[in-house]
């Protein structure tokens, strides 16, 4: 873990910014309201976008860090972490800057995770301190897919569960500030399902998640710490 903040001062330059980024797929944006109005446009610029429960508008580029929209100004507030924190620690540090999910605590209002290229952000939004969590590993490759934070779940229980990049789920605990595997019995049984990249986790139950990865769907028992369900595409 490290700690520190880089406030981007680019947003006076913003209305500017969001031309030449939104002029890329649609020549006349008349404000930084539109990002939000027509997100599907904004794929390949914009990877992440979360209201959180007050309302709070955020977004996740997909170069230049994550922000927070400031109505008053039709305007963003970027926010990026120091590079040169990350790259001392994780083989893959460019990635930091490249926000592929937010989500909002479960528990508390003002922490806000961001989810990169580059391991996971915790940032207070009412401090403005801005935690880094990366996990380094001997296989550079393996640490390349776990740090990817592509698909991040709350569940009830105050985890964290994290889907990633070809190295299945693994859960996050916001208290103890632990990165574990995903507890499950079958995990190496048949199709391999979950140990694929992961597309989307989900609500199915208080006890259950779904879980689809490029390899089919998955149901997943918190309690019994098992996949009920391993469906392949291919079956």
């Amino acid at each position: 873990m490290a700690n520190g903040l880089q406030p981007d001062q680019m947003t006076e330059r913003l209305p500017a910014l969001l031309i030449l980024l939104v002029g890329l797929l649609e020549p006349s944006p008349t404000s930084a309201q539109s990002i939000f109005e027509n997100p599907k446009k904004l794929t390949e610029l914009v990877f992440a976008l979360l209201k959180d429960r007050l309302g709070t508008k955020w977004i996740g580029t997909g170069d230049i860090g994550f922000a927070k929209y400031l109505p008053e100004k039709d305007s963003f507030q970027f926010y990026r972490y120091e590079n040169n924190k990350v790259v001392k620690i994780l083989w893959v540090a460019a990635g930091i800057d490249r926000i592929l999910s937010i989500v909002q605590y479960q528990f508390n209002d003002s922490i806000i995770y961001v989810g990169t290229r580059a391991g996971l952000l915790e940032f207070n939004k009412y401090s403005g301190k801005l935690n880094w969590y990366g996990f380094p590993q001997e296989d550079r490759v393996y640490e390349r897919g776990l740090n990817t934070f592509r698909r991040m779940y709350f569940h009830d229980n105050g985890l964290l569960y994290v889907g990633s990049w070809a190295t299945s789920v693994h859960i996050f605990d916001p208290v103890k500030k632990t990165f574990s595997p995903l507890p499950d019995k079958k995990i190496n049984e048949g199709t391999g399902v979950i140990k694929s990249t992961i597309s989307g986790i989900r609500k199915k139950n208080k006890d259950e998640l779904w879980i689809t990865t490029g390899l089919g769907v998955a149901v997943y028992n918190i309690p019994k710490q098992e996949a009920m369900l391993l469906k392949s595409n291919k079956t």
